[in-house]
């Protein structure tokens, strides 16, 4: 009878640990999948990061320039010659799009005419951030948030900078 029982426990023994090799199994393949999601994901991110924020040059040579191209390329900009189509440029547009021209202007004639209470809110802020007495954090944070989220906002909008000009997608891939 007690070979019976030993047997009978070893049994249950055994179904118990098949049980939970059962559970643990479904855990790793859980695990698995979850993993290799991950790594889909983290070479789709570092592809992205690659191509769109760490390119690099696809031309031979240094990345700084000798002097005399920097001096040709200087008097190339300051030539008369090359601000000409600039400003016929500048000019078809302002006929093209006057209501888009006319807000640059009137925009940039407030920031001209406020530029004064502009930079007294700035000296103020930067008072209040000099004065360890007074809260600084918030004056800190009003001025550089408010730079940065206007910034921002021209750079990330549709047609903006990073779009036009850097290729970035609307959206990232996934």
């Amino acid at each position: 009878m007690k070979i019976w029982d030993l047997v009978h426990t070893r049994r249950e023994l055994l179904d118990a640990l098949i049980n939970q090799g059962g559970r643990d199994s479904s855990r790793l393949e859980e695990l698995v999948t979850v993993l290799t999601n991950f790594l889909v994901r983290s070479e789709e991110l570092q592809s992205f990061t690659r191509e769109r924020l760490l390119w690099v040059r696809s031309v031979p040579g240094s990345i700084v320039p000798n002097f005399k191209d920097s001096l040709n390329a200087l008097f190339w900009i300051l030539s008369p010659t090359n601000w000409l189509p600039v400003f016929g440029a500048i000019g078809g547009a302002g006929v093209d799009f006057p209501f888009r021209t006319l807000g640059f202007i009137l925009l940039f004639g407030l920031l001209l005419k406020y530029r004064g209470r502009i930079r007294a809110r700035l000296d103020s802020l930067a008072d209040g951030v000099g004065n360890p007495e007074n809260e600084s954090f918030e004056a800190s944070l009003e001025a550089v948030v408010n730079g940065l989220l206007k910034l921002a906002r021209h750079w990330l909008r549709p047609r903006g900078f990073a779009e036009a000009h850097l290729g970035w997608p609307i959206s990232l891939p996934g």
